[in-house]
């Protein structure tokens, strides 16, 4: 096997390493986004229930005061009452010393026709009084009844609204449980298989790496043979010379810096695992050719050094032209506003401007 030969076997594996557990991923991602969506639609009907049950619980305490304070009114009415008949007591003994205990004795208690007729007269007016007194009490009574049977009938259809309002905020509360365990879940899932990708794109690598060398001992070997082989071999090696420059570039030994304006003027590349450069591009290796090294090469060492030095954003708002901005924690690109980035979005789409399609973080990479 020539050089030419190995290097096609290495770039080979490498990719195949990096692009099969693609679809695995963009499956994920699209189930946690939808289950991020549901959790949050869920979340705002409880805090309406809740919201509801709140002002439902607030009018039946208004409520339970309103009945007190008729319960007040009632007591005070009847004492009203008794204070009435007892000064009308107090009255015709005022008027009648001997203090009749009764309305015949008070009759026959007179001294002749004129005072039983003036007695008659006065029994005929208490009698008129008390009555009327009497009626405009009970009358206030029995509205203030009618009142209260009002608030209590009004109470216990509050008491069952609220009844109603807890099992309902109570179900929520279980939906959005649920909803949070299936989308923590998710998440687990999705680091789960970036993990796994990782580890296949190392294992690819070192095995890449084996065969090369087993290669090279297999050249050394073929130093032996004719002289015009030994030319061919040469030139076979000086024409694969600038592959392989390309591919320590892809490596990510090469960064051209210039920010934004670098990341712009590579709209168009191929996207390809692990390359910086110059001719492909991850979504990492993208950032780091045009910004550098100093975030780390991986999404995860760029979020971890944003959150460690403050300049981690969980807004998008946030954000200024050129700011890194990660819609998960597995893929990066670097903002350009309005909810515009620049980015190597994955295998047969490579580097592009889109939308934000979902926001995890984000900061300055200065």
């Amino acid at each position: 096997m020539k050089l030419r030969d190995v290097a096609a076997t290495v770039l080979t594996i490498s990719l195949a390493a990096c692009l099969w557990p693609a679809p695995a991923l963009a499956d994920t991602e699209d189930e946690l986004a939808a289950a991020a969506a549901q959790l949050e639609s869920l979340g705002a009907d409880l805090s309406s229930k809740q919201q509801e049950l709140a002002e439902t619980t607030e009018l039946l305490e208004k409520t339970q005061y309103e009945i007190d304070e008729k319960g007040v009114q009632v007591d005070q009415t009847q004492e009203e009452l008794a204070t009435h008949q007892r000064e009308l007591a107090r009255l015709m003994r005022t008027s009648y010393k001997t203090g009749p205990s009764s309305p015949l004795e008070f009759l026959l208690g007179s001294a002749d026709f004129e005072d039983l007729f003036s007695r008659l007269r006065y029994l005929e007016s208490y009698s008129d009084y008390q009555a009327e007194v009497i009626g405009e009490v009970s009358q206030l009574e029995s509205q203030l009844q009618e009142d209260l049977a009002e608030l209590e009938q009004r109470k216990s259809d509050q008491e069952q609204q609220v009844d109603s309002l807890n099992a309902q905020t109570q179900e929520y509360e279980s939906r959005v449980a649920e909803a949070q365990a299936v989308y923590d879940q998710l998440d687990e899932q999705l680091q789960a298989e970036l993990e796994e990708q990782r580890n296949a794109e190392i294992q690819a690598a070192l095995e890449a790496a084996e065969r090369a060398e087993q290669q090279q001992a297999l050249q050394e070997q073929a130093e032996q043979e004719a002289q015009q082989e030994e030319q061919e071999q040469q030139a076979q090696q000086e024409e694969v010379a600038p592959e392989e420059d390309q591919g320590q570039q892809d490596g990510g030994s090469s960064i051209a810096g210039g920010g934004v304006a670098t990341a712009l003027a590579q709209v168009g590349k191929p996207y390809a695992w692990s390359a910086t450069g110059p001719n492909a591009f991850d979504c990492s290796g993208l950032v780091c050719y045009s910004y550098g090294y100093d975030r780390g090469r991986s999404t995860y060492s760029m979020i971890s050094s944003l959150q460690a030095t403050g300049d981690w954003k969980t807004s998008l708002d946030q954000l200024n032209y050129g700011d890194l901005v990660f819609p998960h924690s597995g893929h990066v690109g670097i903002y350009l506003g309005n909810g515009q980035m620049v980015h190597a979005s994955r295998p047969g789409v490579g580097v592009v401007v889109g939308p934000v399609y979902s926001f995890y973080g984000g900061g300055s990479y200065y």
